[in-house]
């Protein structure tokens, strides 16, 4: 499945699910740097249910000094709004590099980076990253709902477990970080693990 929604052209209309179910869904990654059934929404994307095995990896070696690769059940990247969706998919998303520059994997149940709304949204799948790079910048972003938040999270739940393989890890139930002057989390839940490496890490 090629996400739909790229930087260049970012998706921006209304996606009504209607409840309907995806089942089966195997996002393209490789050099795509935002991985799910949408790669980048600036829409509305609401009323989904989505099933699949997500095994994204990035592993170039030239050409750029920052990986930040946004990985989620539903959205790669989004900075419109998500709404009433659930995700039943192992989202995995690999930074397979060993190299000193920036690698930042973004990835979440729901979004692997929120700039915009999550709202009345459930993660029921396992939510998996690997960062083979130590450096300094070498940060993961694990959550279940949205790996990085920096817009609006609320009335969402996460019942799986999240599971980090790395140096530096932010890891949390709903997010992994939540930052900014917008960001908030209001009335969501965890019932899942976290399981991190003994090393650095911010859970």
């Amino acid at each position: 499945w090629i996400p739909i929604g790229t930087l260049d052209n970012p998706f921006k209309g209304t996606f009504d699910g209607n409840n309907h179910r995806i089942f089966h869904l195997n996002p393209e990654s490789g050099t795509i740097r935002y991985v799910g059934l949408f790669g980048l929404s600036e829409g509305t994307i609401k009323s989904l249910i989505v099933e699949g095995d997500y095994d994204a990896v990035i592993a170039e070696t030239e050409g750029a000094t920052t990986y930040i690769f946004n990985v989620g059940g539903v959205c790669g990247l989004s900075k419109g709004s998500i709404s009433d969706c659930r995700n039943y998919a192992h989202v995995k998303g690999t930074i397979s590099l060993n190299v000193d520059v920036q690698t930042n994997p973004y990835v979440g149940g729901i979004a692997g980076q929120n700039l915009g709304v999550i709202e009345n949204c459930q993660n029921y799948g396992i939510i998996e990253t690997v960062n083979t790079n130590s450096g300094e910048n070498a940060y993961i972003h694990l959550g279940g709902i949205a790996g990085v938040n920096t817009g609006k999270i609320a009335n969402c739940d996460n019942t799986r477990n999240l599971i980090a393989n790395g140096s530096k890890v932010r890891a949390g139930g709903v997010a992994g970080l939540s930052s900014g002057n917008a960001a908030s989390i209001e009335s969501c839940s965890n019932l899942g693990n976290i399981n991190v490496p003994v090393s650095y890490n911010e859970v």
